[in-house]
């Protein structure tokens, strides 16, 4: 039995060889969909007063302590024509664990900032424009020694996991 369960490992493992990464530096631009170039352009680490007053907005209350990054993303389009974006699947992570954006926190900023906010959309042909992204990190997903150091880890954006793993770091 373990042969076999071995056996299957091994075979998958060659069909599914393990993601080469991809390290992007932040502030340079990189195609994530066909015509649409993305940079970060700054990463705001909210106070806890902010994220309080977030929590307010959004009329929640966290489950455990938690930490917002607005990660301020300049797109554009270098094409002829319009074009589609999203950017659901932009994830920040760190080791230990990952976040999509905050689609709680995302929909309370939207009404305050506007169009900035905007996660997908159509962008016309050769224009530029700027999308703030509210990621948020729960302490719950992380032990207390690796939450008490959070802020410090390293960090990225993840825009895609295979066969390459794209990654923008965070300074």
């Amino acid at each position: 039995m373990v042969g076999i369960i071995t056996v299957g490992y091994v075979r998958i493992n060659r069909q599914f060889p393990r993601s080469v990464e991809k390290k992007i530096e932040m502030g340079k631009f990189v195609e994530f969909q066909e015509g649409i170039y993305l940079k970060i352009d700054r990463v705001d680490l909210l106070t806890n007063q902010e994220r309080d007053a977030l929590y307010k907005k959004a009329e929640e209350t966290p489950l455990c302590e938690s930490k917002i990054w607005n990660v301020h993303f300049i797109l554009e389009n270098r094409t002829n024509e319009n074009k589609k974006y999203e950017m659901t699947s932009l994830n920040l992570e760190t080791k230990g664990g990952s976040s999509g954006i905050s689609a709680l926190f995302f929909s309370v900023l939207k009404e305050e900032v506007g169009e900035s906010l905007q996660g997908h959309g159509i962008m016309k042909s050769g224009e530029r424009k700027e999308v703030i992204c509210p990621y948020e990190l729960l302490s719950n997903y992380f032990t207390k020694k690796q939450w008490n150091d959070i802020e410090s880890r390293e960090k990225w954006i993840t825009f895609a996991s295979y066969p390459e793993k794209v990654m923008m770091q965070l300074e």
